[in-house]
């Protein structure tokens, strides 16, 4: 169900947004695009914690709304290429990301993983990215020296032995996930 904020309206409200003590924005099932995302991320620069999933006509600029003070970020179901993983690697402050149906595929993981290396990310959801085997390898190497309390790989193509991999990486305190 839609709420109906457009590009303008998300604009106005981050405006009004600038300066507040608000600090977390759930504007998910919206229709804005990258001009709403684009103002939202030049105004309410103190937010810590913002939802803009479900918005279709989201393409780029989502990564800009990681700022110092962000925690968490969920971008559920946007359009491929909405979120630029290279991103992550600034955000030391970023404790949930939330990626779930956003078309990373294994390249995209891979981009995640290596953003993980030393970073406070607590809790990282990838189902529905249309991973393997080898986003399961790429994510195993940061997790030796990483801990997330949850990691969420459900509805993906990994195997029993990719999730073994993960396993045995011991990172984790969570896994969400089914073996195909």
């Amino acid at each position: 169900e839609s709420k109906g904020l457009g590009d303008d309206g998300l604009a106005a409200l981050a405006e009004a947004l600038a300066g507040s003590t608000v600090e977390s924005l759930n504007a998910s099932r919206n229709e804005f695009g990258d001009a709403g995302v684009a103002a939202l991320a030049e105004k309410a620069r103190g937010l810590r914690a913002i939802d803009v999933s479900d918005n279709p006509r989201v393409s780029s600029r989502v990564a800009a709304l990681v700022t110092a003070n962000l925690r968490e970020l969920r971008c559920r179901n946007l359009a491929p290429g909405a979120f630029d993983v290279a991103h992550v690697a600034s955000a030391a402050s970023l404790e949930i990301l939330d990626l779930t149906g956003c078309s990373l595929a294994d390249r995209g993981a891979s981009a995640v993983a290596s953003a993980l290396v030393a970073r406070n990310l607590r809790e990282l959801r990838l189902a529905r990215n249309a991973l393997t085997d080898a986003a399961a390898d790429a994510l195993a190497g940061p997790l030796a020296s990483h801990t997330l309390d949850l990691l969420d790989l459900s509805a993906n193509t990994i195997s029993a032995k990719g999730l073994a991999e993960l396993v045995a990486a011991r990172g984790l305190a969570a896994l969400v996930a089914n073996a195909n």
